[in-house]
């Protein structure tokens, strides 16, 4: 992303470079080529600007949750979620990633020191449990992150 916002600029400098380097000694073509480089280096400003809003925009907000895990890849979205187990009286942070089309889950976390991975088809039955103690919940994690809508694209 800053690759981009830096090139963007770059770009808008050397063409404002070669805009008024090619300036002969008419100052009428002198000014057209000065605005001309003014409106390019606008172009570029506007465009960093609205790139910059784009990443922000894009940028996961799971407020006071932090990942344990990173999210899957080989899926398209994630999510965090924060998931209590009452009858363990346990809670812990997920990583929900999954594809987009909700064909597939991937559930991440760490259950009373044990790192636990689960996936799921779309219907949310598990297809596989790293521990065989995740079976039951993690369909009930998945339906809550779906609740919660907050998914973000993996990079």
């Amino acid at each position: 992303m800053k690759k981009n916002i830096l090139a963007v600029l770059l770009s808008a400098v050397m063409v404002s470079g070669i805009v008024a380097g090619c300036g002969g000694s008419d100052s009428g073509a002198a000014a057209a080529s000065s605005a001309a480089a003014a409106s390019s280096v606008a172009a570029a400003s506007s465009a960093v600007e609205e790139t910059a809003e784009a990443a922000e925009a894009a940028t996961p907000d799971f407020g006071d949750l932090e990942a344990e895990y990173d999210p899957e890849a080989g899926y398209d979205e994630y999510t965090l979620t924060e998931y209590t187990i009452e009858d363990a009286g346990a809670t812990f942070v997920a990583t929900v990633s999954r594809k987009a089309d909700k064909s597939a889950y991937y559930v991440h976390c760490n259950f009373y020191g044990d790192e636990q991975a689960i996936e799921l088809d779309g219907d949310l039955n598990v297809l596989s449990d790293k521990t065989g103690f995740m079976e039951t919940d993690a369909p009930l994690i998945v339906k809550q992150a779906e609740s919660e809508n907050n998914w973000y694209p993996i990079q």
